[in-house]
């Protein structure tokens, strides 16, 4: 993931909320399909159950847990802001723009802001245009990012999730070892047929 500042002109931890969709242009209906939550003791995220009405009381999210806040040079961050997006949360501290990838959990941004940015007061997820903007006291300034899915694909296998894996892949030579993996994957579970259908797919064949 690379990102980018351009500028173009106090929230509290405990309840900076932020849902995300992935924007779809011929739909002038958009639904949320997932929640990030600032909480004192990390970001609580999951997705949204969308499958049914929901009735009071009943659990909408599905999958949620707790992603720890990141130490950066060994202290605790503390962050003002999120914001979501299809592969990652940003978080922004009084001096900090920190991206965390939602697969791997692990950092991938890290940019110090000094006071030529201002006072930093948030984070604001334009859906329309998938843009996400920071703002200080100072100014608003677009993030700008790029190739956030690179290397996903390789993510997902990890996981397992080749379906997904496969949607993102690059090359030929990438889709081939995920078919590769997942034809193992069925062979060592004894889904020797499954196994089969997917090692013909495959340079193995």
């Amino acid at each position: 993931m690379i990102c980018s500042l351009r500028s173009s002109l106090s929230r509290t931890i405990s309840w900076c909320l932020e849902w995300f969709s992935k924007y779809q242009p011929n739909n002038t209906y958009c639904q949320a399909n997932s929640i990030a939550w600032l909480t004192g003791a990390g970001i609580y995220h999951g997705n949204i159950n969308t499958e049914k009405k929901s009735e009071p009381g009943d659990q909408i999210v599905n999958d949620g847990s707790i992603l720890f806040y990141p130490k950066i040079d060994q202290q605790q961050i503390i962050p003002i802001s999120i914001a979501e997006t299809q592969f990652h949360f940003l978080l922004l501290t009084k001096n900090r723009l920190i991206a965390i990838n939602k697969l791997s959990q692990e950092v991938t941004f890290d940019k110090y802001l000094d006071s030529i940015y201002g006072e930093m007061k948030g984070l604001s997820f334009d859906y329309n245009e998938e843009a996400v903007f920071m703002f200080s006291d100072q100014g608003v300034y677009e993030i700008e990012i790029e190739r956030e899915d690179r290397d996903v694909w390789k993510l997902y296998l990890k996981q397992s999730m080749f379906a997904e894996a496969l949607q993102f892949c690059e090359t030929n030579e990438d889709r081939d070892q995920i078919l590769n993996e997942q034809a193992d994957y069925y062979y060592f579970k004894g889904d020797y047929n499954d196994a089969a259908i997917i090692y013909a797919k495959t340079n193995r064949s």
